[in-house]
């Protein structure tokens, strides 16, 4: 995957160090491209780590060498500017568009339609009176940073995943306007003895955790949090071979 910039010149590449097999890599460019698109403003490295995780959870243990020869040609602190033209537009907020419906005085009354046509005007210019009564008002809209955060979605690894390395690689959606996440492993179940926990306050969504011990299942969850609250998202769990 080469990164270009608008006016032409590459400013990074995700790609092999010269070791890598010509099989596994769909695993990479998916979970690159699925980090790209989960919304916000994903950094060049930690959709780098995205990618590799999806190797890891999804490959069955298979293609574990790319892990190691692939690698990001660039700053794994670039910011990844997504046009808001791809970014799918707000609907919790419906628009009326006045239209004027020409009768056969020279009055007209505004009146709200589902269309964003608006009629042909008629050749003479009327006057238009619009009453009070019916003129449209627009719904005031909270922003996203005037409320508690959305629930954090768990990416990495799939739930009840087996077989897993006694360090695991988290990983979660983006949130807007979250100024720390908090990680808790518990081992055995949701209530179970805590084993890891951390609070990330430097906008990352992974995290690598301690060593875990073998041959045990562990439960875990995020917390995202803003200047409003905190949410927590649901537990997942997962198997150290």
């Amino acid at each position: 995957a080469l990164v270009k910039q608008k006016d032409g010149g590459a400013i990074g590449s995700f790609a092999p160090s010269g070791l890598g097999v010509s099989s596994g890599h769909d695993y990479l460019d998916r979970g690159f491209f699925e980090a790209l698109m989960q919304g916000g403003k994903p950094r060049a490295g930690q959709a780098t780590v995205a990618a590799k995780v999806k190797l890891y959870a999804e490959s069955g243990g298979n293609h574990f060498d790319l892990l190691d020869t692939y690698n990001l040609l660039g700053d794994p602190g670039m910011l990844f500017a997504l046009p808001d033209a791809i970014m799918p537009p707000p609907t919790n907020t419906p628009t009326f568009t006045p239209t004027n419906t020409p009768t056969n005085t020279p009055t007209f009354t505004p009146t709200n339609t589902p269309t964003n046509t608006p009629t042909s005007a008629p050749s003479f210019t009327p006057t238009i009176t619009p009453e009070a009564s019916e003129t449209p008002t627009s719904t005031p809209t909270s922003g996203a940073c005037s409320v508690k955060p959305a629930k954090p979605e768990l990416i990495a690894p799939p739930n009840q995943a087996r077989g897993l390395r006694q360090r695991v690689q988290l990983q979660w959606t983006a949130g807007a306007c979250v100024t720390k996440y908090k990680v808790v492993v518990r081992q055995g179940s949701q209530t179970g003895q805590l084993a890891d926990r951390k609070v990330i306050r430097d906008g990352a969504t992974s995290y690598l955790t301690d060593p875990l011990a073998r041959n045990q299942t562990y439960a875990w969850r995020v917390k995202a949090c803003n200047a409003n609250g905190c949410k927590w998202s649901a537990w997942r769990t997962f198997q150290i071979r």
